[in-house]
């Protein structure tokens, strides 16, 4: 008997004889020898030697029917049309039949089954076809013959015309007329090495009635009522159900032995490989992992989950940046943000680098991975090392981030709906003082006054009145009270998710199709909302010789983007007085009179919300891979990746959003800006791979041709005589501002890699590529990277085997190459000149100044690591120890004002190093027959970033914001807070913050800042689990990660002014000489002098506002319930899911900082809380 696929024949290497009854004949059911005997003149034996696949392909019974909407009759029907009317053209003269089914099968692209014996004795045939149907040509082929056939979905079954089964297949048979009969099942269950599988749970499936494999593999279940499903089951075997075959002598369940989790696919830069076999360092996100957690973002997804990343959200308004950085920041200015590939497109970089044209189109903080859906994401692969990331040669600095679309899966035709919807909260309302304790606080700032510099004397009280103190004059002091932190950000927020997509195929041409609608509500005032409409397409076609292979694969998304207004200007609104009133009495909303000595802390809250602004993304990535077997071990590829995104962002300010009392300011405008972002990426590749002793070798040669465009037009009008008329250009009397800009960025590769292994022990993997980038002068466009990966599994060695019997695995592996960094703005080399005016007159003036020497920077990665593997590789440890040293770094550096600017960019002789140790363990907690089930997963990561070396650092620019030792730097915190004044308490005397004077001149200003510390995370990871018990699953995260952060004060209002602080402040500020407080004096806002400076200039962004500490966040908890499949047989589904999952569900923190950890501002959106109720539904 024979299966043919892909041209191998399998070897049958057991027989089988019937049973007689006896217990002792039982023994001869399997055979351990290698002689190949097929039972003759007895079709029903030859299901024994049938793979799995092809099994449940002719045994299963077609209970599901399609479900499908008209949307996607088209996909059906081109499927049918490829499969059911395949043009056949056939000339053989006395051929043999096999010869001809083999044409049959390879133009149709179906599979064959038939015993080889049969055939010879049919004899010879003669066929002359052209353009006919499958069944016309097996028609043709089997005429006259003792043959037959049948088409089980993709499989043609051969078979005799005469089939008499044999007598007495089962015993010991008991009928009635109302009772299903009873048999004894016997049958034998192998793995896909025809080894028996000992030990195995053979469970009837619905019924506690079971047995276990003996050491033959052979089970035996008496009194069976037909028909039923055997679930079979082990440690070392993947689980599976089993239709039982009433015809059959033995019931022959083939399994597949449990891949190990080192075995798992990893995608890396042009190819893929395993965990076991990689020799650089990759970490991979799976779909099923995204699937679990309510994210707008992908990035969110890797939070807490991947060793040496760390990833933090700017903000909590919806649509804000993600800030990923892979092993520390490698730079001081240019850009140290990841590159960003999906299914072989470059995607714009998430940071704006050093003044990268991308700065312009990232507007309003938001971020480009939100034009992405999440649910069609298969992979999210990082890499991070050298040998990882030298493949991408100047642009693998900071790591690599590669996404990997969801593809068809063969099989029927499946679709899977899935709708949930959401409920979001922030995760912290900072409490405020009440109406009482803020008017006691009010009071009290007025009644200490400011202290005066020149007597010395402390106290020096301060009249309110009511331009200086409305809120203790003038406005309500008894009624009008409002938590303006609960009005602007303690609203609910829904949300409403719905994916569909639908899949299948078969190996010659299948396709997977998805549809998205997302839309979540922030949780403030004024409806924003972030709204993203999504549709992809991938489509995989083979040719029938095998030799071709084309991938095409696309997705359009729209997302509109209406931003929260964060609280108004600066996120004020938060903290505005408690009785500031909202409307006058005429119902008119009501403004601060221009008298009022601190008006622009005062906003109106309804007039804030008559602002709009809404922002447009239309993003378009699109990817065709084309492969070709030229000979055997030889293909040729070839990728082309399409980038387009465009995004409008439109800004409306009426007239009922403008104070009407500060004359001038009352005229509505309007703002448009529009940017693209245009990427072609086309990459050839030659490919080889063979056999070389007892190893197998891989190389790769292949050329990048890189180019994209940016277009930046942006415009601003005024004048507009109505609100009416604010969306008509036509109606401005005049244009404010008006720009316009377009970029051109062009890279051009070549590269190669070698990769060899030798008898799975020993790993090299040889990795070069040179770079050419339009950034750089002519001389200096070119630069040269390149690493070396080795690594050791010395458990496979012989001497190793067996020493420890727990180590199922074990690895060494390391790798040293260098990677560069070009992320700078365009054209920096040459002169540029941008048109301006002079005394009324247009003229054309430099945009910058160049530095026509600019080149590359430079990072050296080196890395070490063991890899360990216990009990059959159920419990995996890594350790890994790494260090990046970057050179040559890309800065501004200041110029003297008379040159007309302020700096240029160059090359400084500075070294940033980053070196670190990342941890990971999985565990499989259970064992795999059991049902309950327990996976831990756990990773920890420990960086040191320090500024290595920097010549002549004193006079430079830097001087007082660096230093030989330290950390560079986090771009994460504003105005160099890392370096601040320190502040040592407050004087009991003066109620005035003390702080440092380390010049010792008497003086407490910038020269006395230092280093406070890092908000470069040097501590972070996860824990997460997955429990199981039958049909539910529970998945929970726990990330922490330890930096400096800031409090509630960072950059704030300083309290005592028209301004509500947190509660903290209540009760525990200085109020008269001789107090030993917590916090310094209250500053009233009334009057101020030189004393007044340490309050509002230097507290807020001393070492008093930042803390270094220690946060743990329940990132994320799903609760899952899959329905049993006896229900869905009923109701002929696939598959339903119900769910529950919770995002940000909890914070601790190794102190109180009144703000959420991960915030960097005080004031602004608040940390987004969410749960979500859902279900999905495979068809």
């Amino acid at each position: 008997m024979e299966i043919k696929r892909n041209k191998q024949k399998p070897e049958v290497r057991q027989h089988f004889r019937r049973n007689s009854g006896d217990k002792n004949s039982r023994q001869d059911l399997y055979s351990s020898t290698k002689t190949t005997k097929v039972m003759e003149n007895n079709f029903l034996s030859f299901a024994c030697a049938l793979k799995p696949s092809t099994i449940n392909k002719l045994l299963r019974p077609k209970l599901l029917k399609m479900k499908m909407i008209v949307s996607f009759l088209l996909f059906a029907v081109l499927q049918g049309t490829a499969s059911g009317y395949a043009q056949i053209n056939i000339v053989e003269k006395n051929a043999s039949i096999q010869k001809v089914l083999r044409q049959i099968g390879r133009q149709s692209g179906y599979d064959l089954l038939y015993n080889v014996d049969a055939l010879n004795k049919a004899g010879k045939v003669s066929l002359e076809l052209k353009n006919v149907s499958l069944s016309e040509a097996l028609d043709r082929c089997l005429e006259a013959k003792p043959l037959t056939y049948s088409i089980m979905e993709k499989t043609i079954v051969i078979k005799p015309k005469v089939y008499v089964p044999e007598p007495a297949i089962i015993s010991n048979i008991t009928t009635t007329t109302d009772v299903a009969p009873k048999v004894k099942l016997i049958g034998v269950v192998v793995n896909e090495n025809n080894e028996p599988v000992i030990g195995a749970s053979v469970m009837i499936k619905g019924t506690q009635k079971g047995v276990s494999t003996d050491n033959k593999g052979v089970f035996e279940l008496q009194d069976v009522e037909l028909p039923v499903i055997l679930v079979v089951s082990a440690v070392n075997i993947e689980s599976r159900e089993y239709i039982v075959n009433p015809k059959l002598l033995v019931q022959r369940v083939e399994v597949k032995s449990r891949v190990s989790p080192l075995d798992d696919i990893q995608i890396i830069g042009y190819g893929q490989t395993t965990r076991r076999n990689k020799t650089g360092a990759v970490s991979t996100v799976k779909a099923d992992v995204i699937d679990r957690q309510s994210i707008t973002n992908p990035l969110q997804a890797i939070q807490g989950r991947v060793a040496g990343v760390s990833i933090t959200q700017s903000s909590g308004a919806i649509g804000s940046g993600m800030e990923i950085r892979i092993r520390g920041v490698n730079t001081i200015e240019a850009g140290d943000q990841p590159l960003y590939i999906v299914d072989g497109a470059i995607m714009p970089d998430q940071n704006r680098g050093l003044g990268t044209a991308i700065g312009s189109y990232m507007s309003l903080g938001s971020t480009t991975m939100n034009n992405i859906n999440p649910a069609d994401i298969e992979s999210i692969e990082i890499l991070k090392d050298a040998d990882a990331t030298a493949i991408y040669g100047s642009r693998g600095a900071n790591g690599v981030v590669l996404i990997t679309t969801k593809k068809a899966k063969l099989g029927s035709t499946k679709f899977t709906l899935d709708v949930n919807t959401w409920a979001n909260s922030a995760t912290y309302l900072p409490p405020r003082l009440s109406l009482s304790e803020y008017l006691t606080m009010r009071r009290d700032a007025f009644a200490m006054g400011n202290h005066n510099p020149t007597t010395g004397v402390a106290i020096n009280p301060i009249t309110p009145t009511a331009n200086n103190a409305p809120d203790l004059v003038t406005w309500d002091q008894i009624f009008a009270t409002t938590d303006w932190v609960k009005y602007e950000f303690g609203n609910r927020a829904p949300a409403v998710n719905i994916q569909g997509n639908l899949s299948g195929g078969d190996k010659r041409l299948n396709f997977y199709a998805s549809a998205g609608y997302f839309k979540q509500s922030d949780i403030t005032r004024g409806s924003p909302n972030l709204e993203r409409t999504s549709a992809s397409l991938s489509v995989t076609h083979t040719s029938a010789n095998d030799r071709l292979k084309a991938i095409f694969s696309a997705s359009y998304v729209v997302t509109n983007l209406r931003p929260s207004r964060g609280g108004g200007t600066g996120g004020l609104l938060q903290s505005v007085p408690p009785n500031m009133p909202m409307r006058n009495a005429d119902g008119t909303p009501w403004w601060p009179l221009p008298a009022i000595t601190q008006n622009s802390l005062l906003l109106n809250p309804l007039a804030v919300e008559e602002a709009r602004t809404v922002s447009g993304t239309n993003n378009l990535i699109a990817n065709l891979d084309i492969s070709y077997k030229i000979i055997k071990g030889i293909f040729f590829k070839t990728q082309f990746g399409y980038n387009d995104q465009v995004r409008e962002n439109t800004t409306i300010t009426p007239s009922t959003a403008i104070n009407p009392l500060n004359p001038g300011t009352t005229i509505p405008n309007a703002s448009w800006a529009r940017g693209v972002f245009r990427s072609i990426n086309i990459e050839p590749q030659l490919m080889y791979n063979a056999k070389i002793g007892l190893g197998k070798i891989d190389v790769l040669l292949g050329s990048t041709f890189f180019d994209r465009k940016n277009l930046n037009n942006s415009l601003s009008l005024d004048g507009f005589t109505s609100d009416l008329l604010l969306q008509s250009w036509a109606a401005a009397t005049s244009v404010s501002n008006r720009s316009n800009s377009s970029n051109t960025y062009r890279f051009n590769s070549v590269f190669s890699r070698v990769n060899y292994n030798w008898d799975s022990k020993y790993l090299i993997n040889l990795t070069f590529r040179r770079d050419g980038s339009s950034r750089f002068g002519p001389k200096k466009q070119w630069g040269d990277f390149g690493a070396v990966g080795l690594g050791w599994i010395f458990t496979n060695e012989k001497f190793f085997k067996d020493r420890i019997p727990a180590l199922s695995y074990g690895k060494l592996r390391g790798s040293f190459g260098t990677t560069g960094n070009d992320n700078i703005s365009d054209y920096r080399f040459t002169n540029l000149y941008s048109s301006n005016f002079y005394n009324g007159q247009p003229g054309l003036s430099p945009s910058y100044l160049t530095d026509s020497s600019i080149s590359w920077e430079t990072s050296r990665k080196l890395d070490l690591a063991l890899e360990l593997g216990f009990f059959n590789d159920r419990v995996l440890v890594s350790a890994n120890w790494y260090r990046t040293r970057s050179t040559n770094l890309l800065a501004s550096t200041p110029v003297p004002t008379q040159t007309g600017f302020s700096s240029f960019i160059t090359n400084l002789p500075a070294v940033v190093e980053n070196k670190g140790w990342e941890f990971e363990l999985t565990t499989r907690n259970t064992l795999p027959q059991k049902k309950f089930q327990w996976r831990t997963n756990f990773n920890i990561t420990l960086l040191k970033n320090q500024l290595l070396e920097f010549p002549n650092l004193e006079k430079s620019s830097y001087g007082n914001r660096m230093k030989v030792g330290l950390p560079v730097n986090s771009p994460r915190l504003l105005l160099n807070a890392e370096w601040s004044q320190i502040y040592e308490g407050v004087d009991p005397a003066t109620g005035l913050p003390r702080f440092t004077d380390l010049n010792k001149d008497g003086l407490i200003n910038n020269n006395d800042r230092t280093f406070i510390g890092s908000a470069i995370p040097r501590t972070f990871g996860g824990l997460g689990n997955t429990l199981s018990y039958k049909s539910f699953e529970l998945d929970f995260l726990f990330q922490f990660s330890r930096q400096l952060t800031t409090n509630w004060m960072f950059n704030n209002t300083y309290p005592g002014q028209l301004n509500n602080p947190v509660s903290i402040i209540a009760g525990g500020y200085w109020k008269q000489p001789g107090d030993n407080a917590r916090f310094p004096r209250l500053f009233s806002g009334a009057a101020s002098n030189t004393t007044t400076n340490l309050l509002t200039a230097i507290y807020p962004l001393s070492s008093a506002t930042l803390k270094d500490l220690l946060y743990v966040r329940l990132k994320n908890i799903s609760l899952s319930y899959s329905l049993p499949t006896e229900l869905l047989q009923k109701a002929k589904l696939s598959r339903v899911v119900i769910y529950l999952r919770g995002q940000n569900v909890a914070t601790w923190t190794t102190e109180y900082i009144y703000k959420d950890p991960e915030q960097v501002l005080p004031r602004g959106g608040q940390m987004i809380k969410s749960w979500t109720a859902g279900i999905q539904v495979t068809l």
